[in-house]
């Protein structure tokens, strides 16, 4: 017992206490620990995922726009309510004010803001599904991530075999045939997959591309389309509106006592043609959309398009020439019905009144070198030529006609000669 006592006591004499400035197992070294672990830890995270860290920003700056536009149908919302609210209250103002202009035109004017209100509902509803669409070209960029993951990792599964199989026949170290041969046939199956996998990724990669700009170009319409939409009913709208106003006198000489206010029949009939423009999709001043002519096709003015239907589209050097011809064609010794049909059209678009009768031909003499000159132009301009009176090209010739007509008079020679 005494030995073991002395023996610990000497231990304990031999072993030197730590100086006075140094922490073992203090809270100091351990902060210092995690310190260390946190930035080696923020280095390799900037080292594997700084690839992926840009991929995330470009797709987080997506999502962040259309975040930020998707405000926006909530603040139409909140507007529409906020007016409708509004306009409610002036209308009760008004109808206590005892001021017969003042209360109709109110009347009608809430009214109109109401159907205002309307609109701007069913823009935010459009808008919203519009950036949705928009929302989608994440999905596509999802895919694309998804094939690069298969191809990385399939590339991954190659470099340790290949690395497995340099360690099995080093000089130091050495597998069996067996499993040299294994892990050959894995590597060989690995690569072939990740050959397919590369395929895969390129095919996706320009499917997603094609499938980007569909979404892109179908979301961009449709946002485009939702404002020129509620644009033409904002136009509408107000502009009945300003007429409505219209109808509070404006006085400055006559007696207020003595005026007697009549302009209620002609609001409430302006109002209800308003309504019923809306709710038939027709605005006060239609508009040609771009997408319900050809390209080819030049815009037409209101009034020509009036008169006589919408003619087809003139043809253009993209069109296809159509060769296919009557066998006999007939022959005009005047001017022709689209020669005809453009100078009605300009005539009753520059003249202040339509004339009944058909304008004078023009003389045989002149139409040959206009026609000339239109067809040496046709060939320098993609527009069809609208300063000759020619609303379409003059068609080549159908080189089928004369051959039938070679092959008849042959025809008819020989069973002459028979």
């Amino acid at each position: 017992m005494n030995n073991r006592r002395g023996g610990a006591v000497v231990a304990d004499r031999y072993i030197s206490p730590p100086p006075p400035g140094t922490a073992v197992d203090g809270p100091t070294s351990n902060i210092s620990t995690q310190r260390r672990r946190t930035t080696s830890a923020g280095k390799l995270s900037q080292i594997f995922l700084g690839g992926l860290s840009n991929e995330r920003m470009n797709g987080s700056s997506l999502h962040t726009g259309l975040q930020d536009l998707a405000m926006t149908s909530k603040l139409a919302i909140k507007m529409a309510e906020t007016q409708r609210r509004g306009v409610d209250v002036i209308a009760q103002w008004a109808h206590n004010a005892q001021n017969a202009a003042i209360d109709d035109v109110m009347q009608q004017t809430s009214q109109l803001f109401h159907l205002f209100a309307e609109k701007q509902l069913q823009f935010a509803r459009d808008y919203e599904h519009f950036l949705q669409q928009l929302q989608k070209i994440n999905d596509a960029d999802k895919t694309i991530k998804e094939a690069e993951r298969e191809v990385a990792t399939l590339d991954q599964k190659e470099r340790k075999l290949k690395k497995d199989i340099r360690k099995g026949v080093s000089f130091f170290r050495q597998r069996r045939g067996g499993d040299i041969c294994l892990l050959r046939q894995q590597l060989e199956e690995v690569t072939a997959a990740k050959e397919v996998a590369e395929r895969t990724l390129s095919d996706t990669r320009a499917e997603m591309e094609v499938v980007k700009m569909f979404r892109f170009r179908h979301g961009m319409q449709g946002i485009a389309d939702a404002y020129r939409a509620l644009a033409t009913s904002c136009n509408a709208i107000f502009t009945c509106h300003r007429e409505i106003t219209e109808m509070v006198p404006a006085i400055s000489n006559q007696d207020v006592r003595r005026m007697v206010y009549d302009g209620m029949p002609i609001t409430r009939d302006r109002v209800e043609e308003l309504r019923r423009s809306l709710e038939t999709g027709m605005s006060t001043h239609p508009s040609v959309h771009p997408s319900s002519r050809r390209r080819s096709e030049p815009i037409r003015t209101r009034v020509q398009a009036s008169h006589f239907g919408t003619p087809p589209p003139p043809y253009s050097p993209t069109a296809p020439v159509e060769h296919a011809m009557p066998l006999q064609p007939v022959q005009r010794n005047h001017v022709s019905d689209s020669q005809l049909m453009h100078h009605q059209g300009y005539i009753s678009s520059t003249g202040p009144t339509v004339a009944s009768h058909p304008p004078t031909p023009q003389t045989s003499s002149q139409t040959p070198q206009t026609t000339s000159n239109c067809r040496a132009d046709w060939h320098r301009r993609s527009m069809p030529c609208t300063g000759c009176g020619h609303i379409y090209p003059d068609l080549p010739p159908n080189p089928y006609v004369m051959i039938k007509q070679q092959s008849q008079t042959q025809n008819h020679r020989n069973a002459h000669n028979v």
